[in-house]
């Protein structure tokens, strides 16, 4: 008689417990979900990042090589529509260049920043934005 009580809570047991596995399976597709998405969201900053520091460096060497000597000197604009010419992908860019004393003379520096204001896609963060800037510093050669 103690066996056959026994044996009915279990079933009830059973019963009751019957949604448990969908439940903490549910619970752990959302997270791995964010976490996966968390990953390719970084994944894409790190890559935009990345392009603006090629993208500076590339307006700095077009700067560094078309010094007032050269036969079509750089200036603030064309070295921004270069840049903006060489991002893939980077929609709206904000591009600010810096002249030793003002001069675009060989032996001056000359700095390239470019700014960028990241969005990410992914569900769990649809307000959040990021300011990315790099900037790349050269010597004008002609």
């Amino acid at each position: 008689m103690n066996r056959s009580r026994s044996l009915i809570p279990a079933a009830r047991r059973r019963r009751t417990q019957a949604g448990q596995g969908l439940v903490e399976s549910a619970l752990s597709i959302i997270v791995f979900l964010a976490l996966v998405f968390g990953i390719m969201e970084f994944g894409r900053a790190s890559f935009v990042y990345n392009q603006l520091a090629y993208l500076a460096q590339q307006g700095t060497r077009y700067a560094s090589l078309n010094g007032s000597t050269a036969a079509t000197p750089a200036t603030n604009t064309s070295i921004s529509n270069y840049v903006k010419s060489q991002a893939i992908g980077i929609p709206s860019l904000t591009v600010t260049t810096t002249w030793q004393n003002n001069q675009n003379v060989p032996g001056h520096w000359v700095k390239v920043k470019v700014d960028h204001s990241f969005t990410f896609l992914g569900p769990f963060m649809p307000a959040a934005s990021m300011n990315l800037t790099s900037s790349g510093q050269d010597t004008i050669l002609q």
